[in-house]
């Protein structure tokens, strides 16, 4: 029997009108702060590196709260242009799914997740929102694995499922080979951890959810 959420979903026109989005809030915060923390730095704002960047030295220095104020800081436009356009499409995906505070919950542990594995990995300062783009994929995967995705250029579908695989495998190649290759700037360590908290999180409330619903039906039945 084929699944209700089996149903294509266009990267770019990504129709909601007819259907509830529950964390549709949560996704927008997330998307404002986004956008105001590029603003500042645009603005040349003081104490962007201080606080919106994150590396061992911020975290030796009691900067811990730079784990998740990284996760919304770009510097370079088209930084932020596509992690904006791919948190919008793929939050999209886990809103429809998910109420605001889970939706908030899952970014929330997708980026300490990912900003904590950058930082165990490699050297550098991270920044930026593609380890929680990961975690809403992957968790998007677990809890609606036939759901039918559309990637803009690619003229066909993925299930949520396969998308989540491949990212998952192009990345953890990109982190093994990363002194090989020309994109050893790309935190390959933060897109891992961000994938791996979202599968956790995902398998989290698909198990809550079952728990609630075999408490639902034990209640009725000794109504």
């Amino acid at each position: 029997m084929p699944s209700n959420n089996a149903q294509n979903v266009p990267a770019v026109m990504h129709k909601q009108a007819d259907r509830d989005v529950p964390g549709l809030a949560a996704l927008t915060a997330l998307l404002v702060g986004n956008a105001l923390a590029f603003g500042c730095w645009q603005t040349r704002a003081k104490g962007m590196s201080d606080h919106f960047l994150c590396s061992r030295w911020h975290l030796r220095h009691g900067k811990w709260h730079t784990l998740l104020t990284s996760c919304i800081f770009h510097q370079r436009p088209a930084h932020f242009v596509f992690n904006s356009f791919a948190l919008w499409t793929v939050g999209l995906v886990a809103a429809e799914h998910l109420n605001n505070a889970e939706f908030l919950a899952l970014c929330t542990v997708s980026g300490l997740g990912s900003t904590g594995s950058h930082v165990l990995l490699q050297k550098e300062p991270v920044m930026g929102a593609s380890g929680v783009v990961m975690g809403l994929l992957t968790a998007s995967s677990v809890l609606q694995p036939e759901r039918q995705f559309s990637v803009m250029p690619f003229p066909m579908t993925f299930s949520l499922s396969q998308l989540a695989a491949s990212a998952m495998l192009s990345n953890v190649l990109g982190l093994a080979l990363r002194r090989f290759h020309p994109f050893h700037r790309v935190a390959w360590a933060a897109h891992v951890g961000g994938a791996v908290a979202g599968v956790g999180m995902g398998c989290a409330t698909r198990t809550c959810r079952g728990s609630d619903a075999s408490r639902g039906k034990l209640n009725g039945s000794a109504h």
